[in-house]
């Protein structure tokens, strides 16, 4: 992916703060000096400090300016259903890895998941993301088959893969059902992210759907806690959930 002018900012403060350049609680320079300094836009600025706000390295003070957290660990936030867009936005630099892709039996759970019989076909790949080489995240990805005869490696090695599969297949999908848990790492999860097995992970579970609600794909994904964090906005309002003032 493609880093934008912003995202080449908030790199570049990203790796200065996370290096010490500034002690905890530090106040950054202002958006007019960080303008200077980078050569771009307060526009490209104000997105930038965004992006480091929203990885909760920085807390900003309308008025007053951007100060860096004490003990700073960046968080790359994650919007529920939305993998490829969190990423666009706060590490473009990531890389995936295809480890394989093979035909398989579906074992109980995937059968129960995608509605299909213990031991019918679908097509199985592992995927493993690498940010400057280091893995956060893995995925296991299952396809019925009648949705992915027309899908090979390299289209299961794009980061925007769900698009890419409705494109190929021309398909509608239609929902997408998530469930999000913390767990420990077992084999071969912990050694895909070269991690303990024992240590924690953040799994979730997702079944995207076709039109009518016919299950068509099975993605597990388990994501390094030390690297990432789930986001989501809830409209209480459409949900009924705020009472409307009378009046």
């Amino acid at each position: 992916m493609s880093a934008t002018a912003y995202n080449r900012v908030a790199a570049a403060l990203r790796d200065q703060i996370l290096a010490g350049s500034w002690e905890g609680s530090h106040q950054l320079p202002t958006e007019r000096e960080l303008c200077e300094r980078f050569q771009t836009s307060r526009i490209t600025v104000r997105r930038a400090l965004q992006i480091l706000e929203e990885e909760q390295l920085v807390e900003r003070h309308q008025g007053v300016g951007t100060f860096i957290k004490s003990n700073p660990a960046r968080k790359i936030p994650l919007l529920t259903t939305d993998y490829f867009g969190s990423i666009q936005t706060h590490a473009p630099d990531l890389t995936r890895n295809l480890e394989y892709l093979r035909t398989a039996d579906a074992d109980e759970d995937t059968a129960r998941l995608l509605q299909m019989q213990a031991g019918e076909t679908v097509l199985e790949a592992v995927r493993v993301d690498r940010l400057r080489g280091e893995p956060i995240a893995t995925d296991t990805v299952r396809v019925v088959e009648q949705y992915a005869d027309r899908l090979d490696m390299a289209h299961f090695g794009e980061m925007n893969f769900l698009s890419l599969w409705a494109r190929k297949q021309r398909i509608e999908l239609d929902y997408c059902t998530q469930s999000i848990e913390a767990t420990v790492a077992t084999k071969p999860v912990s050694d895909y992210l070269n991690i303990k097995a024992g240590d924690f992970v953040l799994k979730e579970t997702n079944v995207v759907t076709v039109v009518g609600g016919i299950p068509a794909g099975l993605f597990v994904t388990h994501y390094r806690h030390d690297v990432f964090r789930f986001e989501t906005t809830i409209d209480l309002k459409a949900r009924g959930l705020i009472a409307k003032r009378n009046g």
